[in-house]
């Protein structure tokens, strides 16, 4: 059993002794506002933690959100990258290997040239992490709302 594999196992061990979704967050009788998720939250952070450490970590420099923009408009040589940027040639290669390892940028050796443009997969597992959990806080939202409207503390 490898490391990430015990980290889920632990993950889901958790989940099930706090019962969070069932009893609002382990405290029987209280008011859960959570409803019952048919994804467990916590094995889906566990799963995908370690890439989107690396994709997030790569988009917060402000110089390789840049270089994506630059590579969004198509695929383009190494060696115009650091035009628009005041940093050098070994600068702009350390950010690529940065968007390399997140995944975010593929990298293709033609001749002497290398290429660079966007890897779409990258992109569309980030799309998918954040749609999941924007459905989880539209719905504590909700959970929130319906309560306080039952409650007689929301007037509309």
């Amino acid at each position: 059993m490898g490391r990430d594999d015990k980290e889920s196992l632990h993950a889901q061990r958790e989940f099930e002794l706090h019962g969070i979704f069932r009893t609002g967050f382990g405290h029987p009788g209280s008011c859960c506002l959570t409803r019952l998720s048919k994804y467990p939250i916590l094995n889906q952070m566990v799963m995908y933690s370690k890439q989107l450490d690396l994709v997030f970590g790569a988009l917060s420099d402000a110089t390789r959100r840049g270089i994506l923009e630059q590579l969004a408009q198509g695929e383009t040589r190494v060696g115009l990258l650091a035009a628009p940027y005041n940093i050098s040639q070994p600068a702009v290669s350390k950010h690529l290997r940065v968007l390399e390892r997140a995944g975010l940028v593929l990298c293709v050796k033609r001749g002497r040239e290398r290429y660079i443009k966007v890897n779409p997969k990258s992109v569309s597992s980030v799309k998918r992490w954040i749609n999941f959990y924007s459905q989880i806080w539209e719905q504590q939202f909700d959970a929130v709302e319906d309560y306080l409207k039952n409650h007689g503390k929301l007037n509309k």
